[in-house]
């Protein structure tokens, strides 16, 4: 009987010290977890400032770029108007979308992105119908752009073979 105690307080024991194990193992795979939990949140929130730099980079690089094309065009329409044979309405009317593509540009460089959103917003906030016309022709505009743009590509990559 005492060989059954024995085996019995035996059985207990391994049982206490196999609960107590678990839980160890239960304790420490929640610390980890946790860790694992924190850390996601760090490279998540790194990622994150990573992508919006890298936005608010390529977003400047190309206002950048409009602002440029805008002042190319307004040199050329000023060139166009100057170089016109005669003094008529045509060349007024370069001369005037020369001036006015200047100004857009002036006004578009003096402007920082963020800005320029928020002067959309109020605008579509005053003249919805006006931003909404707006909107579907830059679309069209657009849409004819890429069109063309993959037209030349395609015809380009027809040429080759």
């Amino acid at each position: 009987m005492t060989e059954e105690l024995s085996v019995k307080d035996k059985a207990s024991e391994s049982m206490q010290a196999g609960k107590q194990a678990t839980g160890e193992v239960a304790q420490t795979a929640a610390g980890k977890a946790q860790e694992v939990a924190v850390e996601t949140k760090a490279q998540a929130r790194n990622l994150v400032s990573e992508a919006g730099d890298q936005l608010r980079s390529h977003v400047g690089e190309q206002h950048g770029n409009a602002v440029t094309s805008l002042r190319s065009l307004a040199d050329e329409l000023h060139s166009m108007a100057g170089n016109g044979q005669s003094g008529g309405a045509a060349t007024e009317l370069v001369g005037q979308a020369a001036d006015r593509t200047r100004g857009a540009a002036d006004w578009l460089g003096a402007r920082e992105p963020g800005e320029l959103l928020e002067e959309l917003r109020r605008f579509a906030r005053r003249r919805p119908g006006a931003f909404l016309l707006g909107a579907w022709g830059a679309g069209v505009v657009a849409g004819r752009l890429t069109r063309g743009a993959v037209g030349a590509h395609s015809d380009e990559g027809n040429d080759s073979v």
